[in-house]
Order: C-alpha cells, then sequence, then structure tokens
C-alpha cells in the first residue's frame, strides 16, 4: 500500500491543516504531554488519509520498489534501449543496453554496500 500525493494534495492537506484551531484542540489534553500528541497525530493523520487514502501496490509497482538501485533515469533508459529493440536497430541496442547493464551494476554494487553499512 502507498499514498499518491500531488501539488494539488499537498495544497488542500495544508490548507486544511491551516484552518484547525490547535488552541481549541489542545485545550482539553491540558498538561498531558502523551495525549496532546496523539490528539495532534490522530488529526493529521485523519486529514492525510481524506486527501491522499492508501492505494494497493501492484505487482509492477512491488517489483520496482524492492530494487531501490533502480532510479526514474535508468528505468528512462531501458525504455529508449527497448525501443530500439522494437526498431530493429540491433546494433544501437547492445550498445546501449551492454551501458545500461553496466550502470546497473555499478548503482548495485554501491547501493548495497550502502545498505551494509547501515546496518
Amino acid at each position: 500500500m502507498y499514498q499518491k500525493f500531488s501539488r494539488d494534495t499537498e495544497e488542500n492537506i495544508h490548507s486544511e491543516l491551516s484552518e484547525i484551531s490547535w488552541d481549541l484542540a489542545m485545550k482539553y489534553c491540558g498538561d498531558n504531554a502523551e495525549a496532546g500528541f496523539s490528539k495532534f497525530f490522530n488529526t493529521v493523520n485523519k486529514i492525510v488519509n481524506k486527501h491522499a487514502s492508501l492505494r494497493p501496490l501492484s505487482k509492477r509497482k512491488a517489483k520496482q520498489f524492492s530494487k531501490p538501485w533502480i532510479t526514474w533515469g535508468i528505468r528512462k533508459s531501458i525504455k529508449v534501449k527497448n525501443a530500439l529493440f522494437a526498431s530493429g536497430n540491433y546494433e544501437k541496442y547492445k550498445h546501449y543496453r551492454n551501458k545500461i547493464l553496466t550502470l546497473v551494476a555499478a548503482v548495485k554494487s554501491r547501493a548495497i554496500i550502502h545498505i551494509s553499512i547501515i546496518i
């Protein structure tokens, strides 16, 4: 599941949050910080879910998110490579394919090293 945010969604959330009178909302919490945070979190969460509801993740998107080293630029290059193959220009296709494979291998190894350092 994921939430898709657009500029309109962000603006709607921002405008609705700015309309809330936080002094009144927090008045009933008194000195209890936990209750105050809970009230704040629930209010913000309700507004965000109203404007950007959860959407199921397709198998294709799930596969894309499971490989964080495949960036938007690499995906675009893969589309160009596929178009070269479809056009029948096999020499350019092979050259482009080899460049992309080299790039993906380098980016993947850096991503895996970065993840292993974090853990």
